[in-house]
């Protein structure tokens, strides 16, 4: 890990100091010229720079998920190091998951596989290939990886990831568990790489020079904000969390939280419809006022309102913040697991700020300060961010109520568990004899389980307002035997007979 993750920082160096020296290679095409004096048309040749758009679009997309997955790492060493099982929350196997460092890993070699290729494009001028066929090697070797169908390269984390995803897509359809919605949210912060594979595959199916005969595509159909797809792409990942907010409504009947959650996801539909037809009008009009654009405010007061709406479900809802009974922890919740108070109310602002940073778009554009690409990567960025603070204290209230609908169920502690008292694996490990434990084996797990109950007795006693809620009852003896159990009874009463029979003889006999 710690080879890929170095190779990777200076290979960010080395992009960094050749984009500022080296520039953008070059496009030769055809262009006509001069007419001859027979009256035949000259073709020449010209040359010009690439456009700095299309780069961007073409790399910011994988760029964006290789960061998530830093970030996942990170979130998933917190979880660890917090004593937030994420393990059980996810119902993942804890024999085979990914840990922070796999991730880690994953994420670096990522990253060094898209900086080669962003060099390769930089020096394709004077490697002499072309720089167009760099980005679709390097966004089909990630493909290829993820949809791999072989028992290589961490199979089991991607065909978990896998179907989790067709169950996103699929959402209306199948019945919604706590990885489902979490992914999805995942992807709501992900919209602009949903957005730049659609430039992506429009690119290279009409813009392409080698589709063009070499000869430059000037209409920027890709780049046209008046491209209907773009939307459709834009709200898809808020289409996931909808349905699936349908999904868990239909199963519970329970209007409040998940018919609720629905309207909050709604709102995005209207925040980027009419964000499309503003962007349509500026692209058509572009010397129009503001008060000339009343779609504009339409679009910034639906803006408004989804921010609202989102921060208010983030630190209620999805947190557990603001809790009226909260005692020690103002404006928070009685329980928390992670070290310092004040990590909580840093998520708070940090969120505040971080939904309504597409304000700060309005003023930049109409000023003219930052193109929009460039900002909207760095926006893009920020989300991610906001998303990886969110993760951490999503799970940590997963945590504490672990016990609520489409939800981990199985007990887990608030400390880290340690390896005897694993007893997610405990009870995997007696659910998987098929034959049934021996007597041997069956001592050995009631002895591991009894060292678990008298740990978490005592890890009770040291948490008692953490734990009240999580521990109402013991973990169950996973060796214990019900027919054994019966076995004993008829034991005891046949003793019991017997004994008693002797001391009727005895009495008569006195």
């Amino acid at each position: 890990m710690g080879l890929f993750l170095g190779i990777f920082i200076v290979l960010l160096v080395v992009l960094i100091l050749t984009g500022s020296f080296i520039g953008f290679p070059y496009n030769e095409f055809l262009k006509p010229g001069n007419v001859s004096e027979n009256g035949t048309q000259i073709i020449e040749q010209g040359r010009e720079r690439t456009d700095w758009r299309i780069v961007i679009r073409l790399y910011r997309g994988p760029f964006l998920i290789i960061i998530m997955l830093f970030l996942l790492a990170f979130n998933v060493h917190g979880w660890r190091s917090a004593g937030v099982n994420h393990v059980l929350i996810f119902e993942l196997d804890p024999r085979n998951h990914l840990s922070q460092h796999h991730i880690m890993e994953l994420a670096a070699c990522m990253g060094v596989l898209w900086c080669v290729s962003l060099l390769l494009f930089f020096y394709s001028d004077f490697l002499g290939i072309s720089h167009y066929a760099i980005p679709v090697i390097v966004s089909g070797v990630m493909l290829v990886f993820f949809i791999n169908p072989f028992h290589v390269l961490f199979y089991d984390a991607r065909k978990w990831v896998m179907k989790i995803v067709f169950r996103i897509i699929a959402a209306p359809f199948f019945a919604v568990g706590f990885a489902d919605f979490w992914l999805a949210d995942q992807f709501t912060s992900l919209s602009p790489a949903f957005l730049d594979i659609e430039y992506f595959i429009c690119f290279y199916s009409f813009e392409v020079p080698w589709v063009t005969g070499g000869i430059p595509s000037r209409s920027n159909v890709c780049m046209s904000n008046s491209n209907a797809i773009r939307p459709i792409l834009a709200v898809l990942p808020s289409w996931f969390r909808f349905a699936q907010c349908l999904r868990r409504y239909r199963d519970s009947k329970l209007a409040y939280p998940h018919l609720v959650n629905a309207g909050k996801y709604s709102t995005s539909f209207f925040v980027v419809l009419f964000s499309a037809l503003n962007s349509m009008h500026v692209e058509r009009y572009s010397e129009d006022f503001i008060a000339q654009r009343p779609v504009f405010y339409l679009w910034v007061i639906s803006a408004i309102i989804s921010s609202c709406y989102s921060f208010w479900w983030d630190i209620r809802m999805d947190w557990g913040f603001l809790d009226r009974n909260a005692k020690s922890n103002r404006l928070l919740r009685d329980s928390l697991v992670y070290s310092s108070s004040w990590y909580y109310y840093y998520t708070i602002v940090q969120d505040l700020v971080l939904r309504f940073a597409w304000t700060i778009s309005i003023s930049v554009n109409e000023l003219g300060l930052l193109h929009h690409e460039i900002l909207l990567s760095v926006l893009a960025t920020a989300e991610l961010w906001r998303r990886f603070v969110w993760n951490f204290f999503r799970l940590e209230n997963e945590h504490l109520n672990n016990c609520g609908e489409f939800r981990a169920v199985r007990n887990i502690a608030v400390t880290p568990v340690g390896k005897k008292t694993d007893m997610a694996l405990l009870v995997r490990t007696a659910s998987d004899q098929e034959d049934g434990l021996t007597k041997k084996d069956s001592r050995k797990l009631h002895s591991i389980w009894k060292e678990a109950n008298e740990e978490m007795k005592r890890d009770q006693d040291q948490h008692p307002s953490a734990n009240a809620e999580l521990f109402p009852i013991n973990i169950p003896d996973p060796s214990y035997n019900p027919e054994e159990d019966e076995e004993e009874k008829d034991k005891d009463k046949e003793k019991e007979k017997k004994n008693g029979g002797e001391e009727v003889l005895l009495e008569l006999a006195d």
